[in-house]
């Protein structure tokens, strides 16, 4: 039933960021979020995922800086432990996400990841990670300020389908890549 719950207030979410993500508020204005920032027309990012290698798209229709947000606790935090990132910093502390290997090696060669929360292909079924409630104190002013902040979401955690850190290692690369599922064609990158 939670899952049903969470899979509902995920579609009322997106038909009102749909709506509010309309070009027009009605009276030939622009819809803007909370920010002052115009909201991203999601068909355009609709049809960039159907039309990947179109070019009549702009970066600019699918990246929207909406301003500055404190990390400091966060980084702090992470700081503390220069190996948190680690495979073997992790081993018997958070769970542990299989079949990822090629993709990171692929895509992301170099590149140690720590994976907070994680959906399924379809972004219906969401799982916590041991290490989001480890580091959950610093995440949620981030969040907060983010999702109610900037986008005006009441309920940050509903609208959260993958959360994890990247780690950059020297001469790591995340290369040019486009990403599959619903998770993608449904959420938002921060």
């Amino acid at each position: 039933r939670n899952q049903q719950q969470r899979q509902q207030q995920r579609q009322q979410s997106l038909q009102h960021q749909q709506q509010r993500a309309n070009p027009s508020n009605g009276d030939g204005g622009v819809s803007l979020a909370p920010s002052g920032v115009q909201w991203i027309n999601l068909q355009a990012k609709i049809n960039s995922h159907a039309n990947a290698g179109a070019s009549s798209r702009k970066d600019e229709d699918l990246l929207i800086q909406h301003g500055d947000v404190d990390v400091s606790e966060l980084a702090a935090a992470l700081q503390a432990d220069p190996n948190f990132c680690r495979e073997s910093s992790q081993a018997g502390k958070n769970a542990k996400l299989g079949g990822r290997k090629g993709n990171m090696d692929q895509f992301k060669p170099g590149v140690d990841s720590v994976h907070l929360m994680f959906s399924d292909y379809d972004g219906g079924l969401v799982f916590k990670f041991p290490f989001f409630t480890k580091y959950e104190s610093q995440l949620m002013p981030v969040l907060n300020a983010v999702m109610r902040g900037h986008f005006g979401i009441a309920d940050p955690m509903q609208h959260v389908m993958r959360l994890q850190f990247a780690c950059m290692n020297p001469h790591s690369k995340i290369l040019k890549h486009t990403d599959r599922g619903g998770w993608v064609q449904h959420g938002h990158r921060i």
